[in-house]
């Protein structure tokens, strides 16, 4: 055992020996060291290699000898015109293998630089300081190719190490400028018969990487961090960069590329990155471009892959492809939120390969995007989006929608049931902005359609039930044309069709006022539902941002409605052939010259309502009635609010023209206090049955004559209503009974007081073929009794008026 460790200790011991010699021999040559670098380098570069010193660290790094060379310049041979350093370090540090040093070989090993800067350039006049690399011949300073000196030198370099070394190029002639700093880079080297391979690992701090200085800058004062696999090509000059990786904050991005330095110089790179989010690749490229893409409001996380081509010196900026998938996102259109989405696209900055690169060359495509409309309506698009100087959107999208899950972004009021909904639409023009406030209009041409197929529908505030609706609707930036719209209300058909104006505008800025002309045709028209008004307010409703939307939509609504009915109802209204016109919006209805048959005769009525969003509202009308079956007109009419007088006891054909006005509630019942009238009546052929009132008559005189059943001459007469009261100017009676003349007031509010005349001609008996006369009011002759009838606790008393005075 013991001679064995003798042996190792003498090998050991012979190492150390032959080591110490060798870097005592080094120490000694440190200075001769110093000038043969100097001297090969000077000689056989173009340019001037300085240092103020060196200093010798042995066996560093595990191998070979050290040498470190203390405030070295390097400059090329027209520094004395431009003064600037192509390389100013502290320290370079150059290994050399101990083989060689004792062969008196100085080829290097390895290569160290340490707090110091790089700078290449290149003038307008097309000088470059890179010049200083071309090798020269030793007898007449001409450049000799190839560089066999490089060979020699730099032949066996295993490693270059970068610490604190600041990088500039500065391209005059095309513009170009790239900054950045090596904080701690490693860099492995190996050789093949063809290829250097080297292994770059390390923290790179980037000033910037300008291709284009009108474009901006990329990587502006971003920290990184390296992995890069590279090759290079000594003959060719050409650069590979193999699969590598690059990290800028907390995003990674795979590299793959090659660089071609010859002529006009080449590369190509793909950049690959999996979890970039939008914001923050947004500031890694010039402000510009962030600007314009920050300026669609779509900033998603996305898979991309990048491919650059381009020349190197050359200006412009090079051709730039871009295929990216983004990841679910959502956004806030102008009608409502989109969520949910995902989209496939690609990025092109070379539209037209005949025209150079830039932003009026470029083309946004998305190929794929599905998202949800309001989280739930199932939404596609695809669209384009070029000149992103000017950006100009090309869209086609669809929206396809189950009716009932439409109730998830509406409030209780509107309650959809089974059916489908289809929108489809075509939009070409400006993205920025989309709609001009000043215009009032969208900056492009839209086109859409809109399909509803059996759609059903409540409105629960008026109890408003719709079925099987149908329908086509197109619209372009101006209009929205309602080609048909079909549906069933109370079991009878409404056909619709319409034109909208200032839709659109009005969802964008939800200000201007929207007019519709819309025509309506049913064969029955039931309004009943009008009076079923629930005294819920809007407010008090779950919010939901559709549902006002549409609140804010029926606010400023104009509507104009042609409708053409064969029968209308409204509580114990009918008519038929019902043909008009009718002005709505939020705070008021107008009815203008509808025409009408009813009560056996025709009907024509003009009018409105006021403060439709009030409590109380204000009804107004005017109109005529000819030739009706007056019992119809009480019947249709409700008997006017009052039970005195009824169609259970009138008959004949009643032709009048009226005014009305009244306040209403919002179920339209009338405030009775609140009314006033004037009507004038023709009653012909009247007949007055079972009137209790008229039949107390008979406790004074004419017992004998039949009462209980009264022909009438025509009755023509002008009456006024205020409040519960009508006032009756003076006319005659003319009857089968007898001839009286009336004047007074009629209450509907226990307060009638009217005066009788009863001429004694009267006294005349009447049969049943009696023919009745027309008497002429002004000229009235003969004895007369007088009675008064008036309404005590809601019954008419009647009784003698020797005063012959009534109540005014």
């Amino acid at each position: 055992m013991k001679k064995p460790l003798q042996i190792g200790f003498c090998i050991l011991g012979t190492l150390c020996l032959l080591g110490g010699g060798v870097v005592w021999w080094a120490h000694q040559q440190r200075n001769r060291i110093l000038q043969w670098i100097l001297q090969e380098v000077n000689q056989n570069l173009n340019g001037q290699l300085s240092a103020k010193g060196l200093e010798f660290t042995p066996f560093a790094n595990g191998s070979g000898m050290i040498f470190t060379l203390q405030a070295v310049a390097i400059c090329d041979s027209a520094c004395a015109y431009h003064h600037t350093n192509l390389l100013s370090v502290q320290y370079l540090s150059v290994g050399i293998g101990v083989e060689n040093l004792l062969k008196g070989a100085f080829s290097l090993q390895s290569v160290g630089l340490e707090n110091g800067s790089v700078r290449l350039f290149t003038q307008k006049n097309g000088y470059s300081n890179v010049a200083f690399f071309r090798s020269k011949n030793t007898r007449g300073n001409h450049l000799s190719s190839p560089n066999r000196f490089a060979d020699q030198f730099f032949g066996g370099l295993k490693n270059v190490n970068f610490k604190n070394i600041a990088f500039q190029l500065d391209d005059s002639t095309t513009h170009k400028r790239f900054a950045f700093r090596l904080q701690n880079i490693t860099n492995d080297l190996s050789r093949t018969p063809t290829h250097w391979h080297t292994r770059w690992q390390g923290g790179v701090y980037f000033e910037g990487l300008t291709f284009n200085a009108e474009r901006g800058t990329f990587l502006q004062q971003k920290m990184t961090q390296t992995d890069f696999n590279l090759r290079f090509d000594p003959l060719q000059k050409y650069l590979y960069v193999d699969s590598s990786r690059l990290q800028i904050e907390n995003d990674w991005f795979g590299l793959r590329g090659v660089f071609g330095f010859l002529e006009k110089g080449v590369f190509k790179l793909a950049i690959q990155t999996d979890t970039i989010a939008t914001a923050r690749a947004l500031r890694i490229v010039p402000k510009l471009l962030a600007k314009t893409i920050a300026d669609f409001g779509i900033l998603p996380v996305v898979k991309a892959n990048i491919k650059l081509n381009g020349l190197l010196n050359e200006g412009g900026t090079p051709c730039i492809d871009i295929a990216f998938q983004t990841d679910t996102f959502s956004y806030q259109t102008p009608l409502g939120p989109l969520t949910s989405i995902k989209a496939t696209a690609n990025y092109t900055n070379h539209l037209d390969t005949t025209r150079s690169t830039s932003d009026q060359n470029s083309r946004i495509s998305v190929t794929r995007l599905n998202g949800l409309f309001y989280g739930v309506i199932p939404y596609r698009a695809v669209f384009t989006v070029s000149d992103l100087n000017a950006p100009q959107l090309a869209m086609n999208a669809i929206l396809q929608a189950d009716l009932a899950r439409c109730n998830e972004f509406l409030d209780e009021r509107y309650r959809f049931g089974e059916g489908k909904a289809v929108v489809t639409y075509r939009y070409r023009g400006k993205l920025f902005p989309l709609f001009d406030q000043k215009r009032n209009a969208l900056n492009g041409q839209l086109t859409g359609k809109i399909t509803l197929q059996k759609g059903n529908f409540r409105y629960n505030p008026q109890d408003v039930q719709i079925s099987h609706v149908t329908g086509e609707i197109r619209f372009d930036q101006n209009t929205v044309r309602v080609l048909f719209l079909h549906l069933m209300h109370q079991r009878n058909l409404v056909k619709m069709s319409g034109l909208i104006t200032g839709l659109l505008p009005f969802l964008f800025d939800s200000r201007g006022k929207v007019a519709a002309d819309w025509a309506i045709s049913t064969p029955d028209l039931g309004l009943d539902w009008i009076q079923n008004t629930k005294n819920t307010a809007p407010e008090q409703y779950k919010k939901r941002s559709l549902s006002t939307l549409i609140d804010n939509l029926l606010a400023r609504l104009n509507c104009k409605l042609t409708v053409v009915a064969n029968g209308v109802r409204f509580r114990q209204f009918r008519a038929t052939q019902v043909r008009g016109k009718v002005y709505l919006n939020s705070k008021s209805a107008q009815l203008e010259n509808i025409k009408m048959n009813a009560f056996g005769g025709s009907f024509s009525l003009s009018g409105g309502v006021k403060n439709l969003a009030a409590p109380i509202r204000q009804l107004y009308a005017n109109g005529t009635i000819s030739k009706a079956d007056v019992k119809k007109v009480f019947q249709g009419f409700e008997n006017f609010s009052q039970k005195t007088i009824t169609d259970q006891h009138l008959s004949g054909t009643l032709s009048t023209q009226f005014s009305f006005n009244a306040n209403v509630k919002k179920d339209f019942s009338i405030l009775p206090n609140s009314m006033s009238a004037k009507v004038n009546i023709a009653l012909e052929k009247g007949e007055l049955t079972h009137f209790e009132p008229l039949k107390r008559v008979q406790r004074f005189i004419f017992k004998r004559r039949n009462f209980d059943q009264i022909r009438f001459a025509t009755i023509q007469n002008e009456f006024n209503l205020a409040g519960k009261e009508v006032a009756i100017n003076k006319m005659a009676i003319e009857s089968s009974v007898l001839t009286m003349f009336v004047e007074g007031i009629y209450s509907f509010d226990n307060k009638t007081d009217l005066l009788l005349q009863i001429p004694l001609r009267n006294f005349k008996r009447r049969s049943a073929d009696y023919e009745l006369e027309k008497y002429d009011l002004q000229n009235l002759k003969g004895p007369n009794v007088f009675l008064r009838a008036v309404e005590i606790d809601g019954d008419i008393k009647i009784k003698y008026n020797l005063f012959k005075r009534g109540r005014q």
